[in-house]
């Protein structure tokens, strides 16, 4: 991490590498299971988020 003690003698966290707290990711997500001695995996589960509906 890199920080700039600016003029009134504050850290600040976002000169250089800026802010990305504005930045929206999206996740998908699967669950699957394989049974013991099975030849197939099942997907039994799945799910979709964004970043804005899980801080």
């Amino acid at each position: 991490m890199f920080v700039v003690k600016n003029s009134n003698g504050q850290i600040d966290l976002t000169a250089i590498s800026g802010s990305f707290a504005q930045t929206e990711n999206d996740y998908t997500v699967l669950v699957y299971y394989k049974a013991p001695g099975a030849r197939y995996t099942k997907i039994i589960g799945y799910g979709e988020a964004s970043s804005d509906n899980i801080r």
